[in-house]
Protein backbone atom coordinates (compact mmCIF):
# COMPACT_ATOMS: atom_id res chain seq x y z
CA UNK A 1 0.00 0.00 0.00
CA UNK A 2 1.70 3.24 -1.07
CA UNK A 3 2.37 5.81 2.01
CA UNK A 4 2.14 2.63 4.65
CA UNK A 5 4.07 0.17 5.80
CA UNK A 6 3.94 -2.64 8.05
CA UNK A 7 6.45 -4.77 9.76
CA UNK A 8 7.21 -7.16 6.83
CA UNK A 9 7.14 -4.32 4.41
CA UNK A 10 10.04 -2.25 3.02
CA UNK A 11 10.15 0.90 4.19
CA UNK A 12 10.21 4.27 1.93
CA UNK A 13 12.40 6.57 2.56
CA UNK A 14 13.11 9.79 0.30
CA UNK A 15 16.31 11.53 1.03
CA UNK A 16 17.22 15.22 0.49
CA UNK A 17 20.22 16.53 1.14
CA UNK A 18 22.45 18.87 -1.01
CA UNK A 19 25.67 17.14 0.27
CA UNK A 20 26.19 13.99 -1.88
CA UNK A 21 28.27 12.45 0.52
CA UNK A 22 25.25 12.24 3.13
CA UNK A 23 23.05 11.36 0.41
CA UNK A 24 25.75 8.01 -0.87
CA UNK A 25 27.34 7.42 1.86
CA UNK A 26 23.31 7.75 4.13
CA UNK A 27 21.24 6.09 1.10
CA UNK A 28 23.36 3.27 0.42
CA UNK A 29 23.75 2.14 4.34
CA UNK A 30 20.03 2.07 4.61
CA UNK A 31 19.45 0.24 1.61
CA UNK A 32 21.48 -2.20 2.77
CA UNK A 33 19.63 -2.15 6.09
CA UNK A 34 16.69 -3.52 4.21
CA UNK A 35 15.01 0.18 3.49
CA UNK A 36 13.81 0.86 0.12
CA UNK A 37 15.65 4.83 -0.30
CA UNK A 38 15.42 7.25 -3.26
CA UNK A 39 18.17 10.59 -3.24
CA UNK A 40 17.86 13.41 -4.30
CA UNK A 41 19.61 17.16 -4.05
CA UNK A 42 16.62 19.25 -4.16
CA UNK A 43 13.21 18.64 -3.18
CA UNK A 44 10.91 17.61 -6.57
CA UNK A 45 7.56 18.55 -7.67
CA UNK A 46 4.85 16.95 -6.02
CA UNK A 47 3.12 14.02 -7.46
CA UNK A 48 5.99 12.95 -8.76
CA UNK A 49 7.51 9.98 -8.55
CA UNK A 50 5.98 6.96 -5.68
CA UNK A 51 4.91 8.80 -2.12
CA UNK A 52 8.07 7.59 0.32
CA UNK A 53 6.88 6.49 3.91
CA UNK A 54 9.39 9.28 5.36
CA UNK A 55 10.79 12.19 4.24
CA UNK A 56 14.29 12.97 5.63
CA UNK A 57 15.22 16.09 4.49
CA UNK A 58 18.05 18.96 5.22
CA UNK A 59 16.12 21.66 7.33
CA UNK A 60 17.36 24.55 4.48
CA UNK A 61 15.35 22.69 1.99
CA UNK A 62 12.25 21.51 3.76
CA UNK A 63 8.75 23.14 3.53
CA UNK A 64 5.17 22.23 4.47
CA UNK A 65 4.65 18.47 3.79
CA UNK A 66 1.76 16.14 4.02
CA UNK A 67 4.21 13.19 4.40
CA UNK A 68 6.13 12.48 7.81
CA UNK A 69 9.29 14.31 8.10
CA UNK A 70 13.01 13.91 10.13
CA UNK A 71 14.69 17.20 9.35
CA UNK A 72 18.50 17.01 9.56
CA UNK A 73 19.69 20.04 10.68
CA UNK A 74 22.94 22.32 11.64
CA UNK A 75 22.65 23.20 15.14
CA UNK A 76 21.49 22.64 18.29
CA UNK A 77 19.24 24.90 19.40
CA UNK A 78 16.99 25.00 22.54
CA UNK A 79 14.05 25.35 20.40
CA UNK A 80 14.93 21.79 18.35
CA UNK A 81 12.17 21.40 16.28
CA UNK A 82 10.56 18.14 16.38
CA UNK A 83 11.19 14.98 14.66
CA UNK A 84 14.89 16.24 14.02
CA UNK A 85 18.32 15.26 13.77
CA UNK A 86 21.49 17.42 14.01
CA UNK A 87 24.59 16.71 12.00
CA UNK A 88 26.63 15.76 12.04
CA UNK A 89 25.39 12.61 13.33
CA UNK A 90 26.62 8.74 12.83
CA UNK A 91 24.39 5.51 11.36
CA UNK A 92 23.06 4.55 13.98
CA UNK A 93 21.78 8.23 14.88
CA UNK A 94 19.74 8.19 11.80
CA UNK A 95 18.78 4.49 12.01
CA UNK A 96 16.87 5.01 15.28
CA UNK A 97 15.50 8.19 14.55
CA UNK A 98 13.84 6.90 11.58
CA UNK A 99 12.57 4.06 13.19
CA UNK A 100 11.06 6.07 15.61
CA UNK A 101 9.53 8.41 13.33
CA UNK A 102 7.74 5.41 11.31
CA UNK A 103 6.70 3.71 14.48
CA UNK A 104 5.06 7.28 15.44
CA UNK A 105 3.40 7.73 12.18
CA UNK A 106 2.00 3.75 12.28
CA UNK A 107 0.83 4.60 15.65
CA UNK A 108 -1.11 7.78 14.45
CA UNK A 109 -2.29 5.80 11.42
CA UNK A 110 -4.10 3.26 13.54
CA UNK A 111 -5.41 5.74 16.17
CA UNK A 112 -6.98 7.34 13.36
CA UNK A 113 -8.80 3.98 12.26
CA UNK A 114 -9.83 3.38 15.57
CA UNK A 115 -12.29 4.48 17.63
CA UNK A 116 -10.56 6.61 20.19
CA UNK A 117 -11.24 5.59 23.89
CA UNK A 118 -13.02 7.01 25.79
CA UNK A 119 -15.12 8.75 23.10
CA UNK A 120 -18.98 8.82 23.06
CA UNK A 121 -20.88 7.18 19.59
CA UNK A 122 -23.24 10.73 18.62
CA UNK A 123 -26.68 9.57 18.64
CA UNK A 124 -28.56 12.00 15.75
CA UNK A 125 -31.55 11.25 17.44
CA UNK A 126 -30.72 13.16 20.28
CA UNK A 127 -29.24 16.48 18.62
Amino acid sequence: MQGSFSISARPHILLIDPDPVIRSTFGDALRELGYTVTTASHPAKPGTGPTPDLLVIDATLATPSPIPTLLLTQTTTQTQPPHSLTKPFRLPALVTAITHRLAQTQDTRRMDRQERPGALPLDPARG
